[in-house]
């Protein structure tokens, strides 16, 4: 069991490498992979509190606001004070910042089929759903 584990550590380690050095070639320079992050889960959690933005991203809440003071200066997101409670400020992604959401899926796909093309359909299908069997039993935590 070990070497496998080893084995596939090894090539995660590669994928995940290759993947990120080539989606920081093509994403825009006024962007960074954590930020892009940030901008992602705003994206699955819509209009949402910085708090439960931190939660999501398992991080202080003062991380968050730094990070969200640099994305609403560059135009991704935007605050706004939540209509029942004017205590809590909410923050959503502007069309500037959902644009660069779809770029970025765009750039994923155009960096990863080369990785998979190879593989014949039944391999990639095992391969996907032995990584959602795997990954299912901590998506509740999420």
């Amino acid at each position: 069991m070990d070497s496998y584990i080893r084995r596939l550590q090894k090539s995660m380690d590669f994928i995940q490498k290759k993947v990120n050095t080539e989606m920081l070639e093509l994403l825009p320079a006024d962007i960074t992979p954590p930020q892009i992050m940030m901008l992602y889960q705003l994206y699955k959690l819509g209009l949402c509190k910085l708090s439960q933005l931190a939660d999501r991203l398992q991080v202080k809440p003062s991380s968050i606001t730094v990070m969200i003071d640099r994305l609403e200066k560059a135009g991704f997101v935007e605050r706004l004070a939540d209509p029942n409670d004017r205590r809590i400020v909410l923050v959503q992604l502007t069309d500037k910042g959902l644009d660069i959401i779809h770029q970025t899926v765009e750039l994923r796909e155009k960096v990863m089929t080369p990785l998979f093309s190879d593989l014949p359909e039944d391999q990639l299908i095992a391969l996907v759903e032995t990584f959602e069997k795997i990954t299912k039993k901590y998506e509740d935590e999420l």
